[in-house]
C-alpha cells in the first residue's frame, strides 16, 4: 500500500502478509481494506484507493449488494468508505501502480503489518 498526497509525494508505505487469502479477487480486496484501516488509524482523509483490479472496484460499487464470495469484506470496506467517509476506490492499469507491485514483493517476516513513514 501507497499513501501519496494530492501532488504523488509518497507519505507512507506499508506492507503486510495475509494468511486464508484463497483468490486474487480476495487478496486485492484485503489489500484495500488493509489500506482504508491504516488511513482510520492514522486519521487520514478524504483518501483515493488506486486499484489495478476492475473487479474489485465493480464489487465495492455493487455495495452492501454484491453477492460474490467476498460480501464480507465489501460490506466491511463500504462501512470504511460510506459510514466513515474515509474516502473512495478507482481503477487504474497495472502500469501506473508499479511502486506498488513492487513494494508488495518484499518478503515480510511473520504476519506483523511494516509501516513506513
Amino acid at each position: 500500500m501507497v499513501c501519496r498526497d494530492s501532488c504523488g509525494k509518497v507519505r507512507c508505505c506499508a506492507a503486510t502478509r495475509r494468511l486464508n487469502v484463497f483468490s486474487p479477487l480476495q487478496a486485492e480486496l484485503v489489500a484495500i481494506m488493509f489500506g482504508l484501516e491504516i488511513a482510520r488509524v492514522h486519521g487520514l482523509e478524504d483518501i483515493q484507493i488506486e486499484t489495478d483490479s476492475l473487479l474489485a472496484v465493480q464489487e465495492i460499487q455493487k455495495g452492501y449488494a454484491s453477492a460474490c464470495e467476498c460480501d464480507g469484506i465489501i460490506c466491511y470496506i463500504c462501512d470504511l468508505l460510506l459510514v466513515e467517509g474515509l474516502g473512495s476506490v478507482s481503477y487504474v492499469r497495472r502500469e501506473a501502480k508499479y511502486f506498488a507491485h513492487n513494494l508488495a514483493k518484499l518478503n515480510v517476516e511473520g504476519t506483523d503489518d511494516v509501516l513506513w513513514w
